[in-house]
């Protein structure tokens, strides 16, 4: 952590846009992966890149259809 606060301004949100495709390439962002970004975004006095769906919500599923609902 000590070397990513280093990072000058204009290094830090390419920095923070590229863990959030990484978290997010699986088409699912878990709670913990979610909370580790928001705690580097945090140390590093980023914000965070808007998410493209909200934390846990796969991506794929028609309207009314979740995971919970095929078992």
């Amino acid at each position: 952590m000590a070397r990513l606060v280093r990072l000058v301004p204009s290094e830090r949100a390419p920095l923070l846009a590229a863990m959030s495709c990484c978290v997010a390439h699986d088409g699912r962002i878990e709670p913990e992966e979610a909370e580790l970004l928001s705690a580097v975004a945090w140390t590093l006095g980023c914000p965070l890149p808007s998410p493209s769906r909200p934390p846990g919500e796969r991506g794929g599923e028609s309207a009314g259809e979740s995971a919970d609902e095929t078992a």
